[in-house]
């Protein structure tokens, strides 16, 4: 049945019309990289328990402030941690974010073609 299913979708595939800026602008909204900047932290040599703790800080500071992560200041950045340079920037775009996600599962642009292919292979025992 859900190999069935799967092909009924695949047919439906391409009457779908993406807005990729729309997707992407929807993207960046809320704090979806909130774990990126505490594995950037950790990364920094915080123990995850404090950089947990730092973020959630920094989500507070970015709600009262009504702004996303990637709008704050370097300098209020370093007033929660002095760890913070300006490479957080990159991380907390969503193509860092995306890329950062390496390990089996990720969502970087290289396990998705992967996962992409596998799926291809299970689905109709074919080689990609």
């Amino acid at each position: 049945t859900i190999r069935d299913c799967l092909k009924a979708f695949i047919l439906l595939i391409p009457e779908i019309s993406v807005h990729r800026e729309k997707m992407a602008i929807a993207a960046t909204k809320g704090f979806s990289t909130e774990t990126d900047l505490a594995d950037y932290l950790v990364k920094k040599g915080i123990a995850f328990r404090d950089s947990h703790e730092t973020v959630g800080k920094i989500v507070q500071y970015a709600i009262q402030s009504n702004c996303l992560l990637s709008e704050i200041q370097l300098e209020v950045f370093q007033s929660f941690s002095k760890l913070i340079d300006n490479g957080i920037y990159e991380i907390l775009s969503l193509e860092g974010s995306l890329n950062s996600r390496t390990s089996y599962g990720g969502t970087s642009p290289s396990n998705i073609e992967v996962a992409i292919k596998e799926a291809k292979q299970r689905l109709f025992d074919v080689s990609v």
